[in-house]
């Protein structure tokens, strides 16, 4: 009898540390999932800044329909008039600052006011 209560009392000392392990690997995959989750929220503001960063710049095409003016004319008007524009790194085409546009085409109507 003394045998098996020494034995129940090995098996609930070890139960107990398995318990006591468990809680604690809980303990670290709940901070694993925060770290996981707090990545994921930090990936998401970053990609909504970018997605509302890049709303600010327009590409030619939509500023040559804002303005009503083919791209050639874009083009003179970035040379000739100092349109303000922003040059893609390791691209080609060009980018332009949406309320930069918006001040040059108030200042061109004022321009035009004013003859």
């Amino acid at each position: 009898m003394n045998k098996c209560r020494t034995e129940l009392q090995k098996l609930r000392k070890k139960q107990e540390a398995y318990q006591a392990a468990i809680g604690r690997f809980q303990k670290k995959i709940a901070d694993v999932q925060n770290q996981m989750l707090k990545i994921c929220l930090e990936v998401t503001e970053e990609s909504n800044r970018a997605s509302k960063e890049e709303k600010r710049y327009l590409s030619t095409k939509e500023v040559c329909d804002m303005l009503g003016v083919s791209d050639t004319t874009l083009y003179r008007m970035r040379l000739e008039q100092n349109l303000p524009f922003v040059k893609v790194a390791g691209k080609r085409n060009v980018r332009f600052d949406k309320e930069e546009v918006i001040k040059f085409m108030n200042e061109q109507k004022q321009r035009w006011y004013d003859r």
